[in-house]
């Protein structure tokens, strides 16, 4: 893709933004129900109790209010995508893992009182510890109380190289895994939950399929749009889009392909430009993760953690998002199906991860009362 097409997208998505009126605002305080759920049907119950006032209005927008356009242009290239302000709160940390896990890049909130939940905050796609989303929700634990750490995941924000590609949440399964494991050992007494957002909700149901998860994620784990369905989502955002079809939605799945393009253009491998590409590529660097791509989408497929998740696992879903297909939503459900751990949400609006715009009461409720009991359930 050329530099003026490349241009001409990104400033189609900035004026989408400015057309859309929308922007990310800090999340209220939240009235968190008073409830003592000593089983995960009874935390489900008192979640469903939380009042929601859905606000109708269209993917596109609900999304756009989340997207952060001005701050994604940043994490696409070096030395940008590592550079940002430390929220107010937060410390920047970076800490050295074992050999085969990427280093922990993060901000980092300490937990209040005693036994308060630390909550990983985990960014999507394209995006970094800097994206406001993350920042946004991070600030809404932080002044409930909670311990939180905003991490930078592989391929990403400091991550941002080609030693650490990304892999659909295998390696950053693990990779959460073991900065849990760190941050425990700093705080002992405070349990670790986690929170991801669309790859970043990818990457957190793998880590409830990690081996010790049940100990490791004791506060359990809240994922908002992940995907599901994975060889259907590639050819779903590698296929020819249309205005005429797909309206304003289209520019957001031609600008996904336009990172992609520039990530690997900065990082100076061959053009990428489209996602099938860039799976066979890592398939071919990263052979341990499956000889072929069919392999790599199975191995990357959550279905399995989710049916297995031995802590409370709340996933939350729109009707109306224009990114992750409704056979995600279907193939979640049915993991899940059996699962007394797992409770699928589904609002008709928020688009894609834009439930803190679409109905932040709501989502700043859920979020605290979640946390607040998660590590209480006994079964």
């Amino acid at each position: 893709m050329n530099r003026p097409t490349q241009r001409s997208i990104s400033l189609g998505l900035l004026a989408s933004t400015f057309f859309a009126g929308c922007s990310l605002h800090r999340l209220p305080d939240p009235k968190t129900p008073d409830c003592a759920p000593a089983s995960a049907l009874a935390l489900w119950e008192c979640i469903a109790a939380i009042p929601r006032q859905d606000r109708p209005e269209s993917g596109f927008t609900s999304t756009v209010r989340v997207s952060d356009i001005s701050r994604k242009e940043k994490d696409q290239a070096l030395p940008s995508a590592c550079e940002g302000p430390t929220p107010a709160g937060f410390t920047l940390e970076h800490l050295e893992m074992p050999a085969g896990r990427a280093p922990l890049v993060a901000f980092v909130a300490p937990p209040a009182g005693d036994s308060n939940p630390i909550v990983f905050v985990v960014h999507g796609m394209f995006d970094s510890k800097n994206t406001s989303y993350v920042q946004v929700t991070g600030d809404l634990l932080r002044r409930q109380g909670f311990g939180v750490v905003i991490p930078d995941m592989r391929f990403h924000g400091c991550l941002l190289s080609k030693q650490w590609l990304p892999t659909l949440g295998i390696e950053e399964g693990a990779d959460l895994a073991a900065w849990a494991k760190r941050i425990a050992s700093d705080h002992p007494g405070h349990p670790i939950g986690l929170v991801g957002f669309s790859l970043g909700g990818l990457s957190v149901l793998h880590a409830m399929g990690q081996k010790e998860a049940a100990e490791i994620f004791a506060a359990g784990t809240v994922a908002v749009s992940p995907a599901a369905d994975l060889p259907r989502l590639v050819r779903y955002l590698d296929a020819k889009v249309f205005f005429a079809d797909s309206g304003f939605t289209a520019s957001m799945r031609k600008g996904f392909r336009t990172y992609l393009h520039k990530r690997s253009k900065e990082l100076g491998v061959e053009s990428i430009a489209t996602f099938q590409d860039a799976l066979e590529r890592i398939a071919r660097t990263l052979p341990e993760l499956g000889p072929d791509t069919q392999e790599f989408l199975r191995r990357a497929d959550p279905s399995s953690a989710v049916a297995s998740s031995p802590r409370p696992l709340l996933i939350l879903v729109t009707s109306n998002d224009p990114i992750i297909p409704v056979s995600s939503i279907d193939d979640l459900t049915r993991a899940g199906r059996d699962n007394p751990h797992v409770h699928v949400i589904e609002t008709p609006y928020g688009g894609h991860i834009g439930q803190p715009g679409d109905s932040p009461d709501w989502y700043a409720a859920v979020l605290s009362a979640f946390f607040r009991y998660s590590a209480k359930v006994s079964d």
